[in-house]
């Protein structure tokens, strides 16, 4: 079983990218204490904050395995480039382009 190394991705993502905890957290509207506490490895995100952690993938533009696992592989890493969620009635859709590394 891998283990969880969301710490690691996001403070080398946060970092090449200056951006900071603060900052984030308003963009993607994720609880400051919780980022907080995954960037400095305190905490791992729980069942609850997976709306949080895929949000947070997207915006780096890796994949979710990427951020929680820093694995990146032909099967599980896409770089995210564009991402729209639309309504059509009840109904509710994700477009997501990527491009896969060969």
């Amino acid at each position: 079983m891998d283990l969880i190394k969301i710490s690691e991705v996001l403070q080398r993502k946060f970092k090449s990218r200056g951006l900071s905890v603060a900052e984030v957290s308003r963009r993607l509207d994720i609880p400051k204490r919780s980022l907080h506490s995954w960037y400095t490895g305190e905490n791992i995100p729980s069942g609850k904050a997976l709306g949080y952690t895929q949000s947070l993938a997207e915006f780096l533009k890796i994949s979710l395995h990427h951020l929680l696992f820093n694995v990146i592989d032909k099967e599980s890493y896409a770089e995210v480039l564009m991402s729209a969620t639309f309504k059509d009635g009840k109904s509710h859709y994700r477009l997501t382009i990527e491009r896969l590394d060969e």
